[in-house]
This record gives C-alpha cells, sequence and structure tokens, in this order.
C-alpha cells in the first residue's frame, strides 16, 4: 500500500487534509466513514407539523442533515393556459450555519446560485411527478386560484440535500390546510373565510410521492495505485446516499427520482460524469426508500390527527 502518512496524522485529521485518501483507506475495509457498505443509504426520518406558524410544515432528517419547509397560501391569478391550476413555488433557503464543518460551506452559506437550481429542481420534480393536482388551487377558475409558497430551509449539512429538500416538501404539502377562500365575482375580489368551528381542514390530495437517492462516484485513488484488480480502489468508487465529505471528492454526484413504484422520472447529474453502470446500483435502492417515505408519511399523518384532535378538544372545554 503506497499510501503513508506520519503517525500522528489521525484517521480525522486525515479526512480533512486529504479526504480523497482518507475515503479510500476505509474502502480497503469496504466501509465508509460513517460505517455504511458502498450502497447503504442513511434512514430519512420524516415529521409533519413541525412549524406551529405555518400552515403547512414538515422537517426531514438524513443522517446529520436536517431541512425544514413551511407552507403557506395566497391568493393569484392563474395563467391563461391554465385557467383552472395553482402553483406551488418551492424556494430553497441554505442558511450560513448548516454546516458544522469549518471551511465546508463559506460564511454564508452555499452559493445562492445552488439554493436556486436546487429550488428549479424541486418546481420540476413536483410538477414532472404531479404530486399536486393543481386544480384542487382552484378558486374561481380563469381568475382566482391559490399559490403554495414554500419555504425549504437547510439547518444543518452533510450531504442528501435533495434528498432531504423533497422530503420536507411533499411531507409539508401533505401537512397543508388549505384556507376557505370566497370569490365574489361582482366585485372581482378574494376573501377569507373562517372555517366553522370543529370542522376539518380541507388538505391537499397527493397524486403521487416523489422521491430521490442521491449518489457519488469517488475516483480510483492514485496514491493508492497498484491495488490488485479486485480491490475496491482498482475502479471508481459508487458511494449511494453520499455525505458532504464524500461530495466533495466525488467526479459525479447525482440523483435517482422516482414516483415509488415502478414509475421513474429518471436520472439527473449535478456535475460530472458517471460511468459504466453505476446507475443501476443507485436505482436498485430507491425503492425502499420510496416505500419507508410513503409509510412514514403515513405514520405522521396519524400522529398530527391525534395531537390535533386533543388540541381542538382543549380549545372546545371537551376533556
Amino acid at each position: 500500500m503506497s499510501l503513508s502518512y506520519n503517525e500522528d496524522v489521525t484517521p480525522e485529521l486525515l479526512r480533512v487534509i486529504h479526504p480523497q485518501d482518507y475515503i479510500s483507506a476505509l474502502a480497503l475495509h469496504n466501509v465508509r466513514g460513517d460505517g455504511r457498505q458502498f450502497d447503504a443509504m442513511r434512514p430519512l426520518e420524516l415529521a409533519l407539523g413541525t412549524v406551529s406558524s405555518a400552515e403547512g410544515s414538515a422537517t426531514a432528517r438524513i443522517g446529520n442533515t436536517t431541512v425544514v419547509a413551511g407552507a403557506k397560501v395566497e391568493i393569484g391569478a392563474p395563467l391563461a393556459s391554465a385557467p383552472g391550476h395553482g402553483f406551488v413555488i418551492p424556494n430553497v433557503i441554505i442558511t450560513g450555519g448548516s454546516s458544522s464543518e469549518a471551511g465546508r460551506l463559506a460564511p454564508s452559506g452555499l452559493p445562492s446560485d445552488q439554493a436556486q437550481v436546487l429550488s428549479k429542481r424541486l418546481a420540476d420534480y413536483l410538477l414532472q411527478s404531479g404530486c399536486v393536482d393543481m386544480s384542487q388551487l382552484c378558486v374561481h377558475e380563469g381568475q382566482c386560484v391559490m399559490v403554495v409558497y414554500l419555504d425549504i430551509v437547510c439547518v444543518a449539512y452533510d450531504g442528501g440535500l435533495l434528498d432531504a429538500a423533497l422530503a420536507a416538501a411533499v411531507g409539508a404539502l401533505r401537512d397543508l390546510a388549505l384556507p376557505n377562500i370566497t370569490f365574489d365575482t361582482s366585485t372581482g375580489t378574494a376573501s377569507l373565510q373562517a372555517a366553522p368551528a370543529g370542522a376539518q381542514p380541507r388538505r391537499l390530495t397527493l397524486r403521487s410521492v416523489p422521491m430521490s437517492l442521491s449518489f457519488g462516484m469517488v475516483p480510483a485513488s492514485a496514491s493508492l495505485a497498484g491495488q490488485a484488480t479486485d480491490s475496491p480502489l482498482a475502479r471508481p468508487l459508487l458511494l449511494v446516499d453520499p455525505t458532504a465529505d464524500e461530495e466533495v471528492v466525488s467526479t459525479g454526484v447525482g440523483s435517482v427520482l422516482s414516483l415509488g413504484s415502478d414509475r421513474w422520472l429518471g436520472f439527473t447529474l449535478a456535475a460530472g460524469t458517471v460511468v459504466g453502470g453505476a446507475t443501476s446500483a443507485a436505482v436498485r435502492q430507491v425503492e425502499p426508500r420510496g416505500f419507508g417515505l410513503l409509510s412514514l408519511l403515513n405514520d405522521a399523518v396519524c400522529a398530527g390527527v391525534a395531537a390535533r384532535r386533543a388540541a381542538l378538544l382543549k380549545q372546545l372545554s371537551i376533556v
């Protein structure tokens, strides 16, 4: 093994000064920095109703990455080409303190253009997947629709941002309580109406649950050249659900997009190229995460309904 460092160089220091060699050294033992196998993903945790001031919200966690999404509804005019459809507009915000590692992000966080790219990708995924039937957001065809603004905030970053952001966005949409809006055709004005006491809020019906799974391609390490052909270092490594460290040293980072069953939205590449059959391994991993997300949504909805029912009974003074 040609990789050699002074004995004072600890694994943690090696991770900082030469992350690719750190990842490659671990690969000799078929493990990654957090103990996972190359094709293993981190658990996805999703909780609904985590922001009391939002009309719909969710928090998604993948490893050390945490994303909070909040939804609010405003009134707008429809497009002439879709007079009976409202809008869902995601906006990704990456805070300056979202990385615990000094120097990983600029003081102001990830570049604003990256947040804009993520916002556009999320908007595309939600639209292409048919997640929301936009006709549910119509108040009066041709004149008044609801516009759902999704603020998606990354509060802790350790890779998998797109995956967590999409899960949080879907969760917030699932949690969203639509306001009662009436439209006066004689005046052309819309107004909010208070819901009757004890009435169940009207919620969006999600037609599909889009999900993504990121992957990275780490090149064969030049410092570990000469390994046996069956060594994991003799070829590029495909890492499913990479951490931030792994994303940094990856020559290609992409995502597999799925609707849950056998319906695929396809692949995207954020940078670089992915070679050979690398993507097929990532595809096989999406299905478990897909069903996991569906289950988490259902569990979170059940918990949310129970909590809201208890709060409603308390407000109505019914013990």
